[in-house]
């Protein structure tokens, strides 16, 4: 089996990444646990899903908190996958805002943090840090949920978001 053909097989890890860290949006305020401190993970204004069956099928939503529509909750129940997210990640006073792509894992338009140092040294290698520690907490939060969907507890939560994905929106009876 050649790269491709593996990486290919494993692509749907990164939509159920997406979807884990969406469900924890919503039902648990977005709370997570890195290196001891707390962030805090949501979805932004863009949000794109498609369907496995038929790749044209895509659901692009822009404006407002699109993960937050019941267009975008509805997307989920006839079975498209995250592909694509805008997501803002809070950690103490500072804020990141990116686009991750599910199927590459590739972040892209990152807004990082105000930089705070004056000289033009200091500015760059204070914005690779800042890169760096959102890098490191994307790692860290895609490790987090390898381990919950390799282990003993993925059954539970596994049924918890697919609750979550059927229960009508605000706008349904």
């Amino acid at each position: 089996m050649d790269l491709a053909e593996l990486s290919a097989r494993k692509e749907f890890l990164g939509a159920e990444f997406l979807l884990w860290l969406w469900y924890r949006a919503e039902e648990f305020d977005g709370a997570f646990t890195i290196d001891g401190g707390h962030v805090e993970l949501g979805f932004d204004d863009q949000l794109v899903l498609e369907s496995d069956l038929q790749e044209a099928e895509q659901s692009r939503l822009k404006g407002g908190a699109p993960a937050y529509s019941p267009e975008a909750h509805k997307a989920l129940q006839v079975g498209k996958r995250v592909r694509r997210a805008k997501l803002r990640l809070l950690k103490g006073e500072r804020e990141w805002a990116f686009l991750f792509d599910a199927t590459t894992f590739h972040t892209s338009g990152v807004k990082l943090p105000a930089v705070l140092s004056e000289h033009d040294d200091d500015r760059f290698f204070e914005r690779m840090y800042l890169i760096e520690e959102l890098d490191g907490a994307i790692h860290t939060l895609y490790r987090q949920f390898l381990e919950l969907r390799l282990g003993d507890r993925w059954d539970t939560e596994h049924a918890a978001i697919k609750h979550w994905i059927a229960a009508p929106t605000a706008d349904e009876p």
